[in-house]
């Protein structure tokens, strides 16, 4: 009778052991935040999803998170563990990111000599920091100048040529303007100052960006400075008071405005609304100097304590495939970051495309260290006072330089 008791317990066993190796074994998942809101940006995503999980059957869950919401909630959550595989962002959010030890650099070899020539230097540069690199680029950006083609059937060859047509189509009495900008944004101000030599940070190859090298204090920021407060107050009178960036949207909308400096983003906008416009880069200074835009990267990191690394970094090399990047570009109409895409019909035969493409060559990566958040808020009330004639363009400077620095040292405490 034990002895068939016995065997009894043994067959259990035997049964339940059985039962456990045939049990299927879940292949791990991968979880991905995105600012990325807009419904063709969202399918382009899930579809990305799908197609990685049919060829390597991991599966990838797409969170979608109010961009202004994201970067707090990811530096909340990272630390602990409870954070995604994945976050999306631009690259501003690298220096911050990485300074607090909360993504992985990719390592070494993970992209091939090949592949990293395919992509615009200057969008590895932003997916950077302190010489390592912390994410990568899927798209880039650049303002340019965007006019209307009804106003301004000849396009000027230099930025005096722009001006000096702006002045003859500018009447203000009647409403109509020849070149309108968010002025006192530094960010649409920036071409200008480094079209006579000013710069944000200085920067080392093997170092990255130098915080204590600002590059806006000398006088070409100065000169640049003193050429803004023209097209407002003083030479040229261009630009009325109160001008921000809703108004130039309004007025160029309104097709009152010839010139403004604008971003891909608004284009579709022009489309809807019937616009017969073009897009060019920033035309050079008769001095041959050319205005360098700051170039948005929009990348893509993975989290130092993400569950599952290596199929995190699968992905995101899978996002970045010739063929994904084209689909990217179709759904956010940003430049793609690999160079051959550029090749694709879609792209290659879309002037506007390649107008922003030009200007983004020509432009500077926006510098991701933590020090740039204390260069907004300077420079723009300044220059807002510079621009009125409310102070002289050196001191106004010599003031912003000062509130710069005072907040660059506390923050490299």
């Amino acid at each position: 009778m034990f002895r068939r008791v016995n065997e009894g317990i043994i067959l259990i066993i035997l049964v339940f052991l059985f039962w456990s190796c045939a049990k299927k074994v879940e292949p791990p998942s991968v979880v991905i935040w995105t600012g990325m809101v807009n419904q063709s940006e969202i399918e382009m995503l899930r579809g990305l999803a799908k197609e990685f999980r049919d060829s390597t059957g991991v599966e990838v869950k797409v969170f979608t998170v109010p961009f202004s919401d994201l970067q707090n909630k990811f530096q909340i959550a990272a630390p602990t563990g409870q954070g995604p595989d994945i976050i999306t962002g631009p690259q501003d959010w690298i220096g911050i990111f990485g300074a607090a030890n909360l993504i992985l650099p990719l390592p070494e070899g993970f992209l091939t000599s090949e592949e990293e020539r395919d992509f615009l230097p200057l969008s590895l540069a932003g997916m950077s920091y302190e010489g390592k690199r912390d994410g990568l680029p899927l798209t880039v950006e650049a303002i340019a100048i965007i006019y209307n083609k009804n106003l301004l059937p000849t396009l000027p060859s230099t930025m005096e040529e722009l001006l000096k047509e702006a002045v003859s189509l500018t009447d203000k009495e009647k409403g109509k303007f020849g070149f309108l900008f968010d002025i006192t944004n530094f960010y649409y101000c920036y071409p200008f100052f480094s079209a006579r030599g000013a710069y944000a940070f200085g920067y080392d190859k093997e170092k990255g960006y130098i915080p204590e090298d600002l590059g806006l204090c000398g006088p070409q920021a100065v000169e640049a400075a003193t050429l803004l407060y023209d097209l407002m107050s003083g030479k040229y009178k261009l630009i009325p008071l109160g001008t921000n960036y809703d108004s130039m949207q309004s007025e160029f909308m309104g097709e009152k405005v010839a010139m403004i400096i604008n971003g891909p983003w608004a284009v579709g906008d022009y489309k809807k609304a019937g616009i017969n416009y073009g897009v060019m880069p920033f035309p050079p200074f008769k001095d041959g100097k050319y205005p360098h835009p700051l170039v948005g990267v929009l990348g893509v990191m993975v989290n130092k304590k993400a569950k599952h690394i290596n199929e995190a970094l699968k992905f995101v090399k899978f996002m970045n495939s010739l063929e994904n990047q084209l689909k990217i570009y179709k759904a956010l109409q940003r430049i793609p970051a690999r160079r051959s895409a550029w090749q694709d019909p879609a792209i290659a035969n879309d002037p506007d495309m390649q107008a922003f493409i030009k200007s983004a060559e020509l432009g500077e990566p926006m510098p991701n260290i933590p020090v740039m958040s204390c260069i907004w808020q300077p420079m723009a009330e300044e220059l807002t006072l510079i621009v009125k004639g409310q102070v002289p363009p050196d001191e106004g400077i010599n003031i912003a330089c000062r509130r710069m620095k005072a907040a660059i040292e506390r923050l490299l405490r």
